[in-house]
């Protein structure tokens, strides 16, 4: 029996290998509108938003080498529970957590065990600020029949208890059409659009990451095909990323489709330790992408819907890449509550308006 972990996974799977034509079909959408200003009401100064949702964050990273025409990878992914999510969010700040569900037996026979910890921290406003912290250990190949037959057709994956990463990463968002489109109401829900509009903005952001086994991250058995990349068994990553990017709200009274897309590159400084060969230093360059996406419904005291972003950059390294990458997916529900004042946040919030 397929258990519900499983196929909440699947259909994370698929929302995220879709989020390029929803977010494409949302642009087109907007794009014959752009001569037609838009609405959006401000969030009230005495209202907190509270949520509960279940969320399913997740920082995942691929090995890939390319000989000719063939391309080989390895997809390296945590068991990672989904989460009962409380947080809260007042004007231009929201603070949240997730608190790890029970684990599924057949889950922990097939994937194996992930502990993890993700914290976020956002100030959301015509300037931006994001703040996240991951950690996890334990992790799986996702594509383990690719690399052993032994694995096809069957529920059990490569399993890596020894894998641990931790990343440390912020994010500023400038947004340049702040009339016309509300990042607050994309990305928080506290701001509420009453007509549909888009808006251009810059990112730029900074992160670190750590990825560590006590063996090479490729299996013995398949050293040959990923070539000097096989003896890989710690990365740090130190990453700084800039770009621009295309945001946008289809609204239809409270009903609300959103998306974010921005495209950049990234500048890497690595240190990489080889099992048996000693390290390597090396800078480098690759893409750096971010996206946002969410629909839902955005009512005076009440808002339901779907959250998820994705940030991804990538490196190369002795002939391959190595690419990390942020997921998280949230529905959640949010209840406005009338007459709560906090001076503190007001003034924070003076500063991202």
């Amino acid at each position: 029996m397929t258990s519900n972990k499983s196929t909440l996974t699947n259909s994370f799977s698929l929302l995220f290998r879709c989020q390029w034509l929803l977010i494409g079909s949302l642009c087109c959408t907007l794009l014959p509108e752009i001569s037609k200003a838009s609405t959006w009401k401000a969030a009230e100064k005495d209202h907190l938003k509270l949520d509960l949702g279940i969320i399913s964050p997740a920082f995942l990273f691929d090995l890939r080498r390319t000989l000719g025409s063939e391309q080989s990878k390895i997809q390296y992914k945590p068991n990672s529970q989904t989460k009962t999510y409380l947080g809260f969010a007042y004007r231009n700040v929201s603070l949240g957590y997730g608190f790890t569900n029970k684990s599924n037996a057949d889950d922990l026979k097939n994937l194996g065990e992930t502990k993890s910890n993700d914290i976020q921290l956002r100030f959301i406003g015509t300037n931006s600020f994001e703040f996240s912290y991951q950690e996890y250990a334990g992790y799986y190949i996702e594509n383990s029949e690719e690399l052993d037959a032994t694995y096809a057709g069957v529920p059990v994956k490569i399993q890596r208890s020894d894998i641990r990463t931790r990343n440390y990463s912020f994010m500023y968002l400038r947004n340049f059409d702040p009339e016309d489109f509300s990042f607050v109401a994309a990305l928080t829900q506290s701001d509420r659009h009453t007509a549909s509009g888009w808006g251009r903005f810059l990112f730029a952001g900074w992160n670190e990451s750590f990825i560590q086994g006590d063996s090479p991250f490729v299996p013995a058995a398949n050293a040959a095909t990923f070539g000097d990349l096989s003896g890989l068994q710690k990365l740090s990553q130190k990453t700084l990323l800039g770009g621009l990017g295309l945001g946008g709200i289809a609204s239809s009274g409270k009903w609300y489709v959103t998306g974010i897309m921005g495209l950049g590159m990234a500048a890497k400084s690595a240190n990489s330790e080889f099992a048996g060969a000693g390290g390597k230093n090396l800078l480098g360059s690759g893409a750096a992408a971010t996206v946002r996406f969410g629909m839902g419904y955005n009512g005076e005291w009440n808002v339901f819907g779907l959250q998820a972003i994705v940030d991804n950059t990538e490196i190369s390294i002795v002939g391959a890449t190595v690419s990390t990458q942020i997921n998280e997916i949230k529905l959640f529900y949010s209840h406005r509550l009338d007459g709560i004042s906090l001076p503190p946040l007001d003034y924070i919030s003076s500063f991202l308006d």
